[in-house]
């Protein structure tokens, strides 16, 4: 096994995801911070939008300040998709 901090962290946002997509708003905002970043996945702002999205509704306060600070580097358009991306993970996961 590759012991690389890049190997770190595709291991750490693996199981973050795991967690994230049984509903654990602390793994969602973990999830939503690799996507942020781009530590061990593709830096995806829309992805990252849409796991803070989803602590942040689990009353996780800190996903709440990092999507609105995402926003800000956002087109409305991206904000949208991943407003929708988010209601359609709820429907199908509740």
């Amino acid at each position: 096994m590759d012991d690389s901090p890049a190997q770190d962290f595709t291991e750490a946002a693996r199981w973050a995801r795991i967690a994230a997509e049984q509903g654990d708003a602390d793994a969602q905002f973990t999830l939503g911070w690799h996507y942020a970043k781009g530590f061990g996945v593709s830096r995806d702002n829309i992805e990252a939008c849409m796991w803070y999205g989803l602590a942040a509704a689990h009353g996780n306060e800190a996903a709440l300040r990092n999507k609105k600070r995402l926003e800000q580097h956002m087109t409305p358009e991206d904000i949208s998709t991943a407003a929708r991306l988010t209601r359609t993970w709820v429907s199908k996961n509740t």
